[in-house]
């Protein structure tokens, strides 16, 4: 039987645009379908880095101040500021919130802290549209509606649209002080972290002086002392705004 000859492509026909003419265009030795591969792989190259830098980007800020172990809520209530103007903590979520605790006659660290977070919020820039800065009053004798304006004043904060000063009495102002661990003369606060003074006067209140730092979902995420740097919390504050 005869055998079946299998046709053979002349160079001319390979040369007339067919097939075989479209491997050749490639240099000798390299398939088309190598320079496929190539490119292939280039574009899921580039695709994984711009996926890795967006990943990068999304990750949250690790936090330059002491963080609270397990995150807990942070413990609801709501006072009058300096205005006549109800502020409850849980109406702030969605905010990034610094609560402290300071009253108006204080000599060193009450000023101390003011000045930083009126430092901050000014450091912030657009950025503080998104912070409330609430202070709740040691001193509910002593810090009336005026001392605390004459404070604000005193420390650049009367124009912050986002400070709050929160007023009360001594049975309106006592949970908040034990939820937050705050000792002050003003009432005695079983557990908390300061001195009693057993003698207090009005101009000077022995008080736990503390920062706390309540993340947008209500959070309870870091608790500064008043030797807190302004730079480290703008840079805390921002990186809670993005978690």
């Amino acid at each position: 039987m005869a055998k079946a000859v299998k046709p053979t492509r002349s160079r001319a026909g390979a040369s007339k645009g067919g097939p075989a003419g479209k491997r050749d265009a490639a240099p000798s030795g390299i398939p088309a379908t190598v320079y496929v591969l190539v490119a292939a792989g280039a574009v899921i190259f580039i695709a994984g880095l711009a996926g890795l830098l967006l990943s990068l980007h999304a990750r949250p800020q690790t936090l330059n101040g002491p963080t609270i172990s397990g995150n807990p809520p942070a413990p609801d209530f709501t006072l009058k500021d300096q205005n006549g103007q109800a502020v409850q903590l849980s109406a702030l979520r969605g905010n990034v919130v610094a609560l402290t605790f300071l009253y108006t006659n204080c000599p060193d660290v009450c000023p101390l802290i003011a000045t930083k977070l009126g430092q901050a919020d000014q450091q912030l820039g657009a950025d503080h549209n998104n912070v409330a800065l609430l202070a709740v009053t040691v001193d509910p004798t002593n810090d009336t509606p005026a001392a605390v304006q004459r404070f604000d004043a005193e420390h650049q904060l009367q124009q912050q649209a986002n400070w709050h000063y929160l007023l009360g009495t001594v049975a309106q102002l006592t949970p908040v002080w034990k939820s937050y661990f705050v000792g002050t003369d003003a009432a005695s606060v079983p557990g908390a972290p300061a001195t009693q003074v057993s003698t207090p006067t009005p101009q000077l209140v022995d008080h736990t002086a503390i920062i706390y730092l309540i993340d947008r979902h209500g959070n309870l995420r870091e608790a500064l002392d008043a030797n807190f740097t302004a730079q480290d919390f703008v840079h805390d504050v921002r990186a809670l705004a993005q978690q």
